[in-house]
This record gives structure tokens, sequence and C-alpha cells, in this order.
């Protein structure tokens, strides 16, 4: 067999020459990975075909020592604990020999690294990757997945793809007045779904639009059950998730504030609590909590806020802050503002009004002065 070489290639002025040639980081990466592929996935692959319960089929010793020799992470820049290889003639030579040994075992490294780059280092705000990334990077089993495919729609799209306006997902993302969102749907056959530890759900909006969402695999409301993909048996990964009810926080929503802290620190100077974000609930008097109340309900700018007796618990000032906030938001935001209350302070905010008594409702003439 003969060996092939790469002489010197002089650059010509006003040529454009590509290099194919690879670097000596990537050999020796590529060489690292046919290693491992073939000293330890591969030898141990066909004992694992042959163990029938799922979850003595996960090769856990393979994914703590291929993390550890750097798979998962290699996509990331060295700051933030990768080796800065990026590129995807690397993803590829690395993808190609781990396949080598096992192609179920491959799948958890590739997908996860693959998309290590584009969210961790991309797409996250900084809020979110201040939170993710150090888990990321510091656990060895922490693996990644993108819940798409829904057992309704049959239909399997890529997350770099967009999704066509023919499609309706059946999964639902709520958004809440305190800026969270409520998740509910299904998804199927997500590669790595069942022990992902991180997931980029996509889910329709209220105004139609898909957006993405980040679920850490711990979610209270979040179950998934394996499920079988052909041809990879010993790492069959694949799961379907159903989300009932999951919450998820301010800092994971996408769309979301650029700076949910100081959108927090906002809303309470503006109900006049800005020197006591950081006390605890029973730290507030009942008319500070009330504030609170208001201010969580404003972070979100939704589309009706319905108040029951909101300043019941404040005095005459505090209230007609609570109340004249009320009443800046639903301009700002668009919203409709249904207050209830007995306290004929401020009933001339309302642009309506309705009286009930006795069971039953009439509307009162509203005087301005």
């Amino acid at each position: 067999m003969g060996v092939l070489t790469f002489p010197e290639i002089p650059l010509i002025e006003g040529e454009i020459v590509f290099d194919i040639r690879l670097s000596q980081e990537q050999r020796e990466f590529r060489d690292l990975a046919r290693k491992f592929a073939q000293e330890e996935i591969k030898p141990k692959a066909m004992q694992r075909d042959l163990v029938t319960e799922w979850e003595k089929r996960v090769p856990w010793d393979l994914l703590k020592q291929g993390s550890q020799l750097g798979f998962r992470t290699f996509v990331l820049q060295e700051e933030n604990g990768g080796s800065g290889m990026s590129d995807h003639i690397t993803s590829c030579l690395v993808a190609e020999e781990l396949a080598a040994g096992e192609l179920g075992t491959a799948y958890y490294f590739m997908l996860t690294a693959r998309r290590a780059r584009d969210w961790f280092e991309l797409r996250m705000t900084p809020e979110q990757r201040a939170y993710f990334l150090p888990k990321f990077v510091s656990d060895d089993l922490y693996f990644t997945t993108v819940a798409i495919h829904e057992p309704e729609t049959d239909f399997g799209f890529d997350f770099f793809t967009e999704t066509p306006p023919t499609i309706k997902l059946r999964t639902q993302a709520t958004p809440q007045p305190d800026g969270s969102w409520i998740i509910n749907g299904t998804k199927a056959y997500q590669t790595v779904g069942y022990l992902a530890k991180l997931i980029v759900l996509r889910a329709q909006i209220p105004d139609g639009t898909v957006q993405s969402f980040l679920v850490e695999g711990d979610a209270p409301g979040l179950s998934r059950r394996p499920m079988s993909k052909f041809g990879r048996r010993v790492g069959d990964n694949a799961a379907e998730m159903v989300f009932d009810n999951v919450r998820l926080p301010l800092v994971y929503a996408r769309p979301r504030p650029a700076d949910p802290d100081a959108m927090a620190r906002e809303r309470l100077a503006q109900v006049g609590l800005g020197e006591r974000m950081h006390h605890q609930p029973s730290q507030l008097s009942g008319g500070q909590q009330q504030r609170v109340a208001i201010a969580r309900v404003m972070i979100g700018l939704p589309d009706l806020i319905i108040a029951d007796e909101p300043t019941s618990a404040l005095d005459r000032v505090s209230g007609r802050v609570v109340v004249d906030q009320l009443k800046d938001l639903a301009m700002r935001a668009k919203c409709a503002v249904v207050l209830s209350t007995h306290d004929e302070r401020i009933f001339d905010v309302a642009t309506r009004r309705l009286h009930i008594e006795d069971g039953r409702c009439f509307e009162v003439p509203i005087h301005y002065h």
C-alpha cells in the first residue's frame, strides 16, 4: 500500500488555495478516538447486545471514560472547558472513529458535542450560560437532546430547519404572569432522550409560532420511558417524553428578558420594595407581600390581569402606588385589567365601572374631575 504525501503548496498572489491536510492536533485527536473505539467500545459491544434489561445495556463506564477524554466537550473554546476544535472536519473524524466501535455509543458523544458550541456559546444568553455551562463541563454524564418529533404529527424535522407552516405542534408553551412558561405535550423517539440532563424543546406558543425552550432532565412534571431505534441496540437511548404542566423558570425560557434580575429589581422598585429584593416572605408585612405579588405580575407583561382587592392590605399611599402601576402596565403592555374592589379611593382609575349588588350587575357612569 502506498503512502500519500502532500508537498508544500506555494501560495500565488491572487489565488485562493484550500489546504485539506489535517493538522497535528486533528490527527492526534482522531487517533485518540480510534484507540478508544477499538480498545474500549468495540470489545464490549457484543456483550452488551445480549443484555435484555435496557438500563444495563447503557455503557455508563464508556460514557464517563469518553467524557474524560474530551469527546463530549471538544468543540467548546478552551476558556469554556473544551479543546477549541469546533470545525466540522474534526467532528466528522471523531464521529467516524467512534461509530466504527459501536454506533449507539457514538451517538451519545456526537449529538451532544455537535450541539455544545451552538447552544452554550452561541445561542444561550449570558445568564443561561452561567447556569448551564458549569453543569455541562463538570458532569461526565451530562448529555443533551432536542425534543422535536411528536407521535401525533409523524414529522421528524431537524432542529436547524424551520418548522413548516403546515405543521402544528401539539406541545404547547403557555406564558405565565410572572414570566415563566408552562409546557404540556408529548415528544417521541428523541435520541439520547432517556438520559439527557438538558433538553431543548420545540413548542408552539399562543401566537402560533414555534419557539425553543431549555428544560432540565429532572424538571417536575417530566416523565420519560425508553424507546428502541433500529440498529442501535447497545446504545439504545431514545425516549418518549411527556411534559405535564412542566414549569420553566424565567432564566430558562426563550424568548426571555435580557436580564431577569435587573427586571425583578426594576419591578420591585416600582412598587417601593427595591431595597427588599433579597428578603424572605416571612420578613415582609402583609402589605409588602401584596406589592410583591403585583411586581410578579408586572414582569410577564400579560394580556390580561385579574386583580382581586389589590389594595385591601395597603395604606392609602401604597394602594395608590400599586393601582397607578397597574394602570401604567396596562397602557405599556396594551393589556386589560379587571379589578374587583371595595376601595372607593381608586374608582377613578377605571375606564369602565360595573357595580354588583344582590346578584345584579349594572354599569355605573364615570365622572372625571
